[in-house]
């Protein structure tokens, strides 16, 4: 009986590490295929069982688990892997052959800051720990209807949506140079349109190059503007896309990942998230 028990509890033990070596193979083969979503679920459950691996292991789980939430831009949940990961090793470096640059960057942002509350809370000692601070210094992330109605507003005037979203210089400049283009686009629409008919209907030869040449500079006219408000409405929404405030960025991300197809060529993964 004595060594019945002993059998059972090792047949448990097997079973527990075949199961946690399974979720580990499954974590592994959804990373490699960019399943994101399901990298996030089946680390979840590795995690929450964590009495049943390594440091090791757990430290390639919520690496994995940053990558997925950083691609996925989800930057704040990214760092709170990260303090996972310096939980079990504070030494711990990723590998940046394997790792994006912009997401060791992240981590060694991270990284500076865990040390410097740490080091803050032990000179001061107070209790709160570091992975709870660590959310006071984390950059504030805009709402998505202040990016969204910043967006609208910009497609319907140029300049509008800076103006919404900053209100600095750039945006007043914009709104007032868009708004000029556009009511002198509009006048001379109107302007042409009404010195093609006078031209068109003029019968007079000794009138009929006076109302051409009306024509034709209304016409020039209405084009420098169509063309001068096209253009500036063009530059104010790459601008308020990709150049504009840090926050607005944060909540703005434009993912491309390139991996191979079952062809022996190349894929390439576009997502835009906001």
């Amino acid at each position: 009986m004595k060594y019945t028990r002993y059998i059972a509890l090792i047949i448990c033990l097997l079973t527990l590490n075949i199961n946690a070596q399974g979720l580990l193979n499954q974590l592994e083969e959804s990373y490699k295929t960019f399943n994101y979503n399901n990298v996030i679920t089946l680390s979840g459950l590795i995690t929450s069982d964590s009495a049943s691996y390594t440091h090791e292991e757990l430290i390639d789980v919520y690496t994995m688990r940053a990558v997925a939430y950083y691609s996925l831009a989800q930057s704040d949940s990214a760092r709170k892997c990260f303090v996972e990961i310096l939980r079990l090793d504070k030494n711990h470096q990723p590998d940046p052959v394997k790792i994006s640059p912009k997401i060791v960057s992240l981590y060694r942002e991270t990284k500076d800051d865990y040390e410097r509350i740490a080091s803050n809370n032990k000179n001061e000692k107070i209790n709160t720990s570091p992975e709870e601070k660590i959310k006071t210094i984390e950059k504030p992330v805009l709402d998505n209807s202040i990016v969204k109605n910043s967006l609208i507003r910009s497609i319907l005037l140029p300049g509008w949506g800076h103006l919404y979203l900053e209100g600095n210089t750039k945006g007043w400049l914009l709104t007032t140079a868009s708004t000029t283009l556009l009511s002198g686009m509009i006048y001379y629409i109107f302007k042409t349109s009404r010195e093609e008919d006078r031209y068109l209907l003029q019968a007079d030869p000794l009138l009929i190059e006076q109302k051409y040449n009306e024509y034709n500079t209304s016409y020039k006219i209405r084009n420098y503007f169509i063309v001068g408000y096209a253009a500036l409405w063009l530059y104010s929404q790459i601008d308020m896309l990709f150049f504009s405030d840090d926050l607005y960025n944060k909540n703005f991300n434009l993912n491309l990942s390139v991996f191979p197809d079952d062809n022996g060529g190349m894929s390439l993964n576009f997502k835009l998230i906001f």
